[in-house]
């Protein structure tokens, strides 16, 4: 017989001091999926944070749709983290290019899973 079991997937998330930042994280915390979303969409457009912060934002946002099964969205955020993660000049944020890049890969082979 087969039983249903969990699979588990490391997610790396992203932080930086920020209010707007703590906000979405007490809502991702809370498993209040949409709120932290939404929280973190509010600062990823806001043009006055840094590309840095606004990258971060947008990653977090990947992985909040991801938890709403919505694939589509969570690839789009990733690939705009990427694009912002691009026009920071540093070694590690273009690892977290890098990174971000495989966690997009790995969206979009779950999201062509058919159940």
């Amino acid at each position: 017989s087969l039983f249903p079991q969990w699979e588990t997937e490391d997610r790396y998330m992203y932080y930086a001091p920020d209010n707007d930042m703590d906000d979405a994280w007490d809502e991702f915390r809370h498993q209040r999926w949409q709120s932290a979303f939404d929280g973190w969409k509010e600062l990823a457009e806001n043009g006055s944070k840094t590309n840095l912060l606004r990258a971060y934002a947008m990653a977090d946002m990947a992985v909040a749709a991801e938890m709403m099964e919505d694939y589509s969205t969570a690839i789009k955020c990733a690939n705009l983290a990427i694009g912002l993660f691009s026009k920071v000049r540093t070694m590690d944020a273009q690892q977290q290019r890098v990174n971000v890049g495989a966690y997009r890969d790995e969206l979009t082979k779950r999201s062509s899973y058919k159940f």
